[in-house]
């Protein structure tokens, strides 16, 4: 029988297990099906995000936990917040690590991946996907590791290493194919279309775009359809097929304005602009560049920005509005400094010449057109790679497909026998194909051998001729045989006389000549090659910094001399020694003092700034604007910044966060640091804390405050109560004898009530001094609030009964407190005094107090006078002293309510009153409990 129990007992123990389990797998199975529709919906994620919260929270659920801060993460991500995201992600990343939880951490490694692949780093993002990649493979997980192969790939393609982007894309293919995983291949294909369009591999690109955009089509993706037909649209751009490309991009125009995705639409109307541009429809193509440099500001997207601009300027020169063009060229060269894209340098610098020869500006439209010599020199050795780097992707590619064919053949051997006699036949036939193909490119070289060599050495003679560093060829004997007008301007000798000459002219003495001499012959000997700093001694006698390199010449094993590069660094040695100043000033300045990028990034922080704040020279990811409190950040990137930049500088008082977490005042002058050509490079900012000279100057002016109160109560308050005794104590005393007992006693109440009010007022003025010069000690002790408020009432007794007034207690809160009971007492106190003093006859004073969000509140209402707005701010300022009268012409000193005032905010609370002539006053305060 026990045995039986047992097994029952374990039966129920494993079905509710099981239960909770099945339970918990439901959860999370709903809130991974709800949280990720709402990314882009500020309100409806937070409402889906505070039940999963409420839900971790009732049910202790580490792991629902881990989700929900990869959910958080998300949403900032895709909210441009990297610095909220990657606090998320960090958070579900501990929590994983804790539970051993591997999915979840390999999930929070990939969002890693993502948001540093956005918005930091592409090298860290390589770095977080392969942590998440190499859990996937240990948890054999074959989605988990198509999806980080893809992400892979593409931070690859960023980084411009286009095998390894290939690979990746491979791996993801064959795993998707398995899969069975129709949108993830034409992910993936779309991917491989825009590696191979990047080596102009146009036929396979495009195959493989029509392919993904099908895929997308059949299963209704309009997002990741509308970019497979704007690749395809750009690609027949490229290729000039302008019909074909406004069909397409228009089709992914319509898709992606009715998903809203701002930042792909940048581009497509860019590039319809320059399709209208080709058909000469200046208007239309002006409205698509606008539309693009819009739309790329809303996205901050800086490469968007720069073509838009370049483009508007391209259309206005097309109309022969020059100047229009000039300022447009000018301003998309000023965005282009975040850029690194030869392609469009090129073109810039191309429509630089033009507009610049326009209006005979020939000197600056010779170094644009130097400039665009040698960037169409790199383009060339671009696309030399780029062939050689899709000779080998092709190759790459034609193994995977071998691949694929070998695990389809193992299926059939019959099949695998043909494949491979058609596979040798076609491998056959392409050497073949391939060695005529050779030889007909080798004669064919041959015949344009002597042209392309002739070119070439045109173009090394204009860049010798143009250089901006001296060239000179100097032979075995230390003759110079050559030069470029550089080496004229630098040593001031014309070319006639440098020629034929030896080098010990640009010595200033022979030991010099000497010892230069041997240290590069012994380098040339070491190397081939030297390099060094010196001086050089001008024909003028002048002295010049160089920096001065050499490389040996040979010919068929023969040496011809060394060829001399010159650069004249004469005033980056002077900025040298300007900058050694800077930072001995710098390092020791009292003031903070702190350079930065235009975008913010932190470059250089003195020690002092670097002591203050959290900043420190040369952390990146550490912008300009983090040591500021959060309502500053807006201020500082859309107002201040930009004000700087536009006018050179901005001076004013802002907050900054110090180390310890806390705010100090400083006053703060950013200024802007530009080149020799006035173009901007760095913002610069001094830091004067002012913090400890505010502090005094409030603590003189409270002071001279309080003194200017306490002498204009005592000069005008006191002065009547005692008075007035005075007076009383004249008349008793040379009437007392003719006065009978009730003129006596009426007397004597009149002496009483005149002494009880100057007394009240002097110990609320001493209450006020002490709390003033901090003598007052805040005592906290447990009070019992409810107590405190009956004591006072019956203080008021006689007060009451005089004016027939009613107290009408409304006492909820009967806890107790920490609370200091004299600074307490005396508030309730002074309210109620205030109130009965403003009410008339025969009227109702309420009290109530309740627990409201953990605080005490009490709140005094009356039916009197009430307070007009003008007077109530008399009353509630702390600079100044006013008098009112009561309904039987008491006298109201207002004192009495700034201790109130001061007495509360001792207790973290607030006071507020609220009023209207002849309906009444409402006095309320709220007090912390705990």
């Amino acid at each position: 029988m026990r045995s039986l129990l047992y097994i029952l007992t374990c039966c129920l123990f494993f079905l509710s297990a099981s239960s909770l389990a099945n339970e918990k797998k439901d959860r999370i199975k709903y809130w991974q099906n709800k949280i990720p529709n709402y990314y882009y919906q500020a309100d409806s994620f937070r409402f889906w995000m505070n039940h999963m919260k409420e839900d971790v929270k009732q049910n202790n659920d580490l792991s629902l936990k881990a989700k929900w801060y990869n959910y958080w993460g998300n949403y900032y991500r895709y909210n441009r917040r990297p610095d909220f995201a990657i606090e998320g992600y960090t958070k579900a990343i501990s929590i994983s690590k804790q539970l051993n939880d591997q999915k979840t951490l390999s999930y929070s490694f990939f969002n890693m991946g993502r948001v540093h692949q956005t918005y930091l780093s592409s090298d860290s993002a390589v770095v977080w996907y392969k942590r998440a990649l190499e859990i996937d493979k240990t948890l054999n997980d074959s989605l988990g590791i198509s999806i980080d192969y893809t992400s892979l790939g593409s931070v690859y393609y960023s980084l411009g290493q286009l095998k390894e982007a290939t690979a990746c894309y491979i791996n993801a293919l064959q795993i998707k194919e398995a899969l069975k995983d129709s949108i993830g291949i034409a992910i993936v294909l779309n991917n491989l279309g825009i590696v191979f369009e990047n080596i102009d591999s146009f036929d396979k690109a495009y195959s493989y775009y029509n392919k993904a955009e099908a895929i997308f089509k059949r299963y209704n993706k309009h997002i990741q359809r509308a970019k497979a037909l704007n690749n395809m649209g750009t690609m027949a751009l490229r290729l000039k097929e302008y019909d074909k490309a406004f069909n397409l991009l228009n089709q992914s125009l319509i898709l992606k304005e009715a998903q809203k995705d701002t930042f792909s639409l940048v581009s497509t109307y860019r590039n319809l602009g320059l399709i209208h541009q080709h058909k000469k429809e200046f208007s239309e193509a002006y409205n698509c560049f606008k539309k693009s440099l819009e739309l790329s500001i809303i996205a901050e997207n800086a490469s968007g920005q720069a073509n838009a601009l370049l483009s508007i300027g391209q259309n206005y020169s097309y109309l022969d509005k020059k100047d229009s063009a000039l300022y447009y060229y000018q301003k998309a060269e000023a965005k282009s400094t975040q850029l690194s894209d030869f392609h469009f340098d090129y073109s810039l610098s191309q429509a630089m010449v033009s507009v610049h020869s326009h209006f005979n500006n020939f000197e600056q439209a010779l170094e644009y057109s130097l400039w665009s010599r040698v960037l169409l020199d790199s383009l060339h050795n671009v696309d030399k790679i780029n062939k050689i780097t899709r000779m080998e992707m092709n190759y790459q590619f034609d193994q995977y497909k071998a691949k694929q064919e070998l695990i389809l053949e193992k299926n059939n051997l019959h099949i695998k026998q043909q494949r491979l006699t058609i596979a040798f036949i076609i491998v056959a036939l392409l050497t073949a194909l391939t060695l005529l193909i050779l030889l007909y490119r080798n004669n064919q070289f041959k015949k344009k051998n002597i042209k392309q060599l002739q070119e070439a050495n045109d173009k090394i003679s204009a860049i010798f001729q143009n250089s901006m560093i001296g060239f000179a060829w100097v032979d075995n004997e230390r003759i110079i045989r050559r030069v470029n007008p550089y080496i004229e301007e630098i040593s001031g000798y014309s070319k006639e006389e440098l020629i034929g000459s030896g080098i010990q002219k640009f010595y200033s003495s022979e030991e010099e000549y000497v010892a230069y001499g041997q240290l590069m012959q012994k380098s040339l000997q070491d190397k081939g090659s030297f390099e060094f700093e010196n001086q050089l001694k001008r024909k003028n006698g002048s002295l010049a910094w160089i920096k001065a390199s050499g490389k040996l010449i040979n010919h068929e094993n023969e040496s011809l001399g060394i060829i001399w590069a010159m650069e004249d660094i004469t005033q980056k040695k002077k900025n040298e020694v300007y900058l050694k100043l800077f930072k001995q000033l710098a390092d020791t300045s009292r003031q903070g003092i702190g350079i930065a990028t235009l975008q913010g990034e932190i470059v250089y922080a003195n020690p002092y700034l670097a002591k203050i704040t959290p900043i420190e020279t040369g952390d990146r990811a550490n912008k300009i604007w983090n040591s500021y409190p959060a309502h500053l950040h807006s201020k500082l990137k859309n107002e201040i910044i930009p004000h700087a930049l536009k006018e050179g500088q901005w001076t004013g008082e802002l907050e900054q966060i110090i180390r310890d977490g806390s705010t100090i005042h400083t006053i703060e002058n950013i200024f802007v640091i530009k080149d020799k050509h006035g173009t901007p490079l760095y913002l610069a900012d001094i830091i004067t804390d002012i913090t400890n000279k505010q502090n005094i100057e409030k603590q003189l002016r409270q002071s001279n405050e309080t003194q200017n109160l306490m002498l204009s109560v005592i000069s005008h308050d006191i002065r009547g109560p005692i008075g007035s005794i005075h007076q009383l104590a004249a008349i008793l005393d040379s009437n007392i004898d003719n006065l009978d007992q009730h003129e006596l006693n009426d007397f004597i109440h009149q002496v009483k009530e005149h002494t009880g009010k100057a007394y009240n007022l002097l110990e609320d003025m001493l209450l006020w001094a002490k709390n003033q010069t901090g003598a007052l000690q805040f005592t906290p002790t447990s009070v019992q609030i409810s107590s405190l408020i009956k004591d006072s009432i019956s203080l008021y007794e006689e007060l009451l009964t005089q004016k027939k007034i009613i107290i009408q207690e409304s006492l909820s809160f009967n806890d107790s407190l920490k609370a200091d009971k004299d600074m307490l007492h005396s508030v309730i106190r002074n309210l109620l005094s205030n109130a009965i003093k403003f009410s008339p006859q025969h009227s109702t004073i309420e009290i109530h107090t309740e627990n409201i969000e953990n605080s005490l509140h009490v709140k005094v209402v009356d039916h009197g006078v009430g307070i007009d707005s003008n007077t109530l701010d008399k009353l509630q300022s702390y600079s100044s002293n006013y008098t009112t009268r009561g309904t039987h012409n008491e006298k109201g000193y207002g004192l009495g309510l700034k201790l109130c005032q001061k007495f509360v905010e001792a207790h973290n609370g607030k006071l507020t009153i609220t009023s209207q002539v002849n309906k009444g006053t409402t006095i309320e305060f709220f007090i912390p409990i705990s």
